[in-house]
């Protein structure tokens, strides 16, 4: 009897496997704890948890789950503003593709959405309900926005933000 009352006290919410449970931690990690490979982008910058969220994955849980789209599949947890905390009123469920849109520019020097440096070449990709297509590789910069912006008309993709180029030989 005294085993079973003492694992049952280590029970504290059930959700140490949930997905939710998995990006309140991510997230601490990443504000509090220097040597996480991403605190550079957060914590060394001044992000940080609203405090209440910070000691307390319920409250966190309670909060988020109560948004749009809560814990819809493509949907992860992503700051609003980018260079605000993970707080109430600046968190919301969004897309790959929508959080991609909302990047501070650390994750891609290329003036162009959706295309990234490869192998000497510029690779075009889109990710569209939470797939990530793979347009192609492209000499020319250019090239690559024009193929990704060419797969958002041919597909009426209303949402996705269309590139103005002018040097591209499709």
């Amino acid at each position: 009897m005294k085993n079973q009352i003492r694992s049952l006290s280590k029970i504290k919410h059930g959700l140490c496997r949930s997905k939710q449970y998995k990006t309140w931690c991510h997230m601490v990690q990443r504000c509090r704890n220097p040597k996480n490979k991403s605190y550079k982008h957060y914590g060394a910058r001044g992000i940080t948890v609203f405090n209440e969220w910070e000691n307390d994955f319920i409250s966190f849980f309670v909060y988020i789950m109560g948004l749009p789209n809560a814990g819809e599949d493509g949907y992860t947890i992503d700051r609003i503003d980018n260079d605000g905390n993970y707080e109430p009123g600046n968190i919301r469920w969004a897309t790959k593709h929508e959080q991609r849109m909302n990047q501070s520019g650390r994750s891609c020097d290329n003036k162009y959405i959706g295309v990234y440096r490869q192998n000497g070449g510029y690779l075009s990709r889109i990710t569209v309900n939470g797939k990530d297509y793979v347009l192609g590789t492209y000499k020319k910069e250019e090239d690559a926005a024009a193929a990704r912006d060419v797969f958002i008309i041919e597909n009426n993709l209303r949402e996705y933000k269309l590139q103005i180029i002018k040097d591209a030989t499709l």
